[in-house]
């Protein structure tokens, strides 16, 4: 017999009630993993007869379908990038005066430079078309005029050079072709 008495303290509910969860927590984890397992099984065997009843056309549908999907993203692709030069024409043909006579044209895609040599009546004509190609700045930069002189009939000879924006013969797919 020990020599101070103690009292033996009897378990409370809340020991219980901790002792219960735990079991119940236990038990819930073992039961959901069953159960989750048992879904993956479920799935996989779902697949497994649909893979089994495609009919072998959707496959080939499918195939075909893909097989034109990528050579249209291609085509796309190359006319994203293609260069019409047909679209460079009408741009420079509203951009000349009627005055000048256009006596040779090298058109650089490449560079995305222009080289024309031609002739004009007179320096007040040469001017206006000088001014006409720099009103337009987003789509023509650095204009140089050099080689300027006069033919044996007295009219003004010139070369013109300048750089334009490649968007004048690259058009956006969406404005059309």
């Amino acid at each position: 017999m020990p020599i101070i008495p103690s009292s033996q303290r009897e378990p409370t509910f809340l020991l219980y009630v901790s002792v219960l969860l735990l079991i119940f927590s236990i038990l819930a984890y073992f039961v959901l993993f069953g159960l989750e397992k048992r879904a993956e099984a479920t799935i996989g065997k779902v697949k497994e007869k649909l893979e089994e009843k495609t009919p072998e056309e959707i496959k080939e549908g499918e195939k075909w379908v893909r097989e034109w999907e990528r050579k249209i993203k291609d085509y796309t692709l190359l006319l994203q990038n293609h260069k019409f030069t047909s679209g460079f024409f009408p741009f420079f043909e509203n951009k000349i005066l009627p005055q000048v006579f256009v006596k040779s044209f090298n058109l650089d895609l490449e560079n995305l430079k222009v080289e024309i040599s031609g002739e004009t009546d007179g320096f007040d004509i040469l001017g206006q078309q000088i001014m006409v190609l720099e009103k337009e700045k987003e789509k023509i930069s650095n204009l140089e005029l050099s080689e300027i002189g006069f033919t044996k009939e007295g009219k003004v000879e010139f070369k013109l050079k300048f750089n334009f924006n490649k968007e004048i013969i690259i058009p956006k797919l969406n404005e059309g072709l």
